[in-house]
């Protein structure tokens, strides 16, 4: 069925007309230790001389004379970074003589060389195109992505209209399956209006109007989830209902329900839908081989009398001290304090919490749809096994890292630095949590990373292979940290470090479907150590579009960078990991290994914003889905 699927994908790239082009700078050499001067004033490696292609030095370069500096003619692949600055310049000198495009002021700590286009304006807030400079090395070719983002004015409620001005819904208020169609031609409308304004941006180099550029594209395997009793399906939802989960729970257990008197009436109607015995989506916690809740037998309630540190303290004291419980409560939304406060304290004892907001279950079509994954939720954290991804590589340990950091509140700087890991099987089986750092010198705080990775690869000797996911890219300084501490406990595991970017402002479009979304695992290269992979996108069964889909995963191999290492079977772990998410049925956009650490980092931020003790240790039950 795989090889008949037939794609051609463009990406959102507009690449010049013209790339064999050189240009002048000035520079000055870079003394020691010289601080950054401004942003007209950058540091760029360059060559000595002309035509030297081996001795690069580091300089201070500007379009612009400055002091001691000389004039510098270089090709346009001389430095691609530079290149990119140089054709960032020559667009906003362009815009700033055109009244007719409208520049929308946002400055991005990430993207400096993006500039935003003011499209539409709306009471809640202003549509955007942006442009960034890009080479893309796999076509060797410079250009522009382009890009759509939609900026809430402030004190301005996120509500459906503004989801819907966003893209990421429809007029009926569903999830947006035109999403890939709006966005093309919301770019095809502004690259007419901008060609007739501003091309050529310089006099030899214009920006191509006539068509993205095509992107080589293959596809990895598809999902294939094993539930009880050796079953599989392609689908988490159906397999669970007729097959019961991959690994079951222990029984004795106990369901403690924790309400105000107020909350009663939603804590029933919670119980008759966890039940089963509410809605037809949903058959009850009994397809998880879970009990009924049943008063009287497995349920305790303990009342509240409002929400405050005492009653939280009350209530811990009547939780049942013995046996496999799971503490479930409802609450409003807002409520925040309470919750982060009641999670924190549950941690401390190790009881697991389960919490629902009224608002959910007050809204019938959202409770309706959601109280399955709540079940999910519920069993996972219980230390249940709902399902796992089929893997060809069964001594693999994936160690996705995460980090958060404490400030000051007065004066913003770095109090505490704190990482901690979240291991999972290339299988999707969660293994634990572990800390990996809690320190105040940025030094220290390495070394501890080194120290306690080199624990971990001692305490799983069965792996052959560890692999690092890494939610941002670590200095070579840190990769060799790592490497020399895992190098001292086992010289003979292959260790490798990926950076998996999620917030990619890539975006690719399949000319040959309608909906102009690409298949579900479809991955392109982007040169040779970084890929795109679509972890969401058109079914090979039913090749239409059914939601909006996320965009693709940015994946770039820091560790090693050889032509020895297999990227496909990598890719393949990292779209497995993404179908292996306990927190939801069809919640596929990311991998665990980078979306289990941004929830742990969440609960990081709000326990130190509500000035609660850091309780994250080592723990094998995902706690915080």
């Amino acid at each position: 069925m795989m090889s008949e699927i037939k794609q051609h994908i463009v990406l959102n790239f507009l690449p010049l007309t013209e790339q064999e082009f050189s240009f002048t700078v000035f520079r000055r050499l870079v003394q020691h230790q010289e601080k950054k001067w401004s942003d007209d004033i950058k540091r760029y490696n360059l060559p000595r001389n002309h035509g030297d292609t081996d001795n690069f030095t580091s300089y201070w370069v500007s379009f612009n004379q400055f002091e001691n500096s000389e004039s510098f003619t270089i090709e346009a692949n001389t430095n691609n970074f530079l290149t990119e600055w140089y054709i960032h310049s020559l667009l906003l000198q362009m815009v700033s003589q055109q009244p007719s495009l409208i520049q929308y002021n946002h400055k991005s700590d990430f993207n400096e060389l993006r500039t935003y286009f003011e499209i539409e304006r709306f009471n809640e807030g202003v549509r955007t195109i942006w442009l960034e400079p890009y080479y893309l090395k796999k076509n060797h070719k410079f250009g522009f992505l382009i890009g759509f983002r939609f900026f809430l004015i402030k004190n301005q409620p996120f509500n459906k209209r503004v989801q819907q001005l966003s893209f990421s819904l429809d007029n009926d208020g569903r999830s947006n399956k035109n999403f890939h169609i709006d966005c093309f031609n919301y770019f095809k409308r502004f690259i007419g209006n901008f060609n007739n304004a501003i091309n050529p941006i310089s006099n030899n180099i214009s920006i191509s109007s006539s068509s993205f550029e095509p992107i080589e594209s293959d596809l990895l395997a598809t999902k294939i989830y094993e539930f009880g009793n050796g079953k599989t399906s392609n689908s988490q939802f159906n397999g669970i209902m007729s097959n019961g989960p991959f690994q079951e729970v222990s029984n004795n257990l106990q369901y403690v329900f924790l309400f105000r008197e107020a909350e009663k009436p939603l804590m029933i109607e919670l119980m008759k839908a966890l039940n089963g015995d509410k809605y037809n989506t949903f058959n009850g916690l009994e397809k998880f081989k879970l009990p009924r809740i049943t008063p009287r037998e497995n349920l305790v309630a303990i009342r509240i009398s409002e929400f405050s540190d005492e009653e939280i303290e009350r209530a811990i004291a009547e939780i049942p001290k013995q046996g496999n419980r799971i503490v479930i409560s409802v609450f409003p939304r807002n409520e925040e304090r309470f919750y982060y406060s009641l999670k924190n304290r549950c941690l401390k004892d190790n009881i697991l919490l389960q919490v629902v907001h009224n608002e959910t279950i007050l809204n019938e079509y959202i409770f309706k749809w959601s109280v399955s994954s709540i079940g999910l939720q519920i069993f996972s954290k219980l230390g249940g096994t709902p399902w796992l991804v089929k893997s060809n590589q069964q001594k693999t340990l994936m160690i996705g890292v995460g980090h958060s950091q404490s400030r000051n509140p007065n004066t913003n700087q770095i109090q505490r630095f704190y990482a901690y890991s979240v291991l999972v099987e290339s299988t999707g089986k969660f293994v634990s949590i572990k800390p990996l750092a809690n320190h105040s010198d940025k030094s220290e705080y390495l070394n501890e990373i080194a120290s306690n990775v080199g624990a971990l690869i001692e305490e799983n000797q069965s792996y052959s292979k560890i692999v690092f996911h890494l939610p941002y890219k670590i200095k070579q300084e840190e990769i060799d940290i790592i490497k020399k501490a895992i190098q001292e406990k086992n010289n003979a595991v292959e260790v490798t470090l990926i950076r998996i970017n999620d917030s990619s402002k890539f975006l690719g479009f399949n000319t040959l479907q309608n909906s102009l979304a690409p298949y579900e695992s479809t991955y392109a290269a982007l040169s040779f150590h970084e890929f795109l992979v679509w972890t969401e996108g058109l079914n090979f069964h039913s090749p239409n579009a059914n939601k909006r889909y996320a965009h693709p995963l940015l994946i770039e191999f820091l560790y090693p960078k050889g032509k020895e290492v297999n990227h496909s079977e990598y890719l393949q772990e990292i779209l497995n990991l993404s179908g292996a998410n306990f927190r939801g049925f069809n919640a596929k956009a990311l991998p665990v290994s980078l979306f289990y650490p941004k929830l742990i980092s969440e609960f990081n931020k709000n326990f130190n914003d509500f000035n609660l003790e850091q309780v994250i240790t080592d723990n094998n039950k995902p706690w915080f889905l």
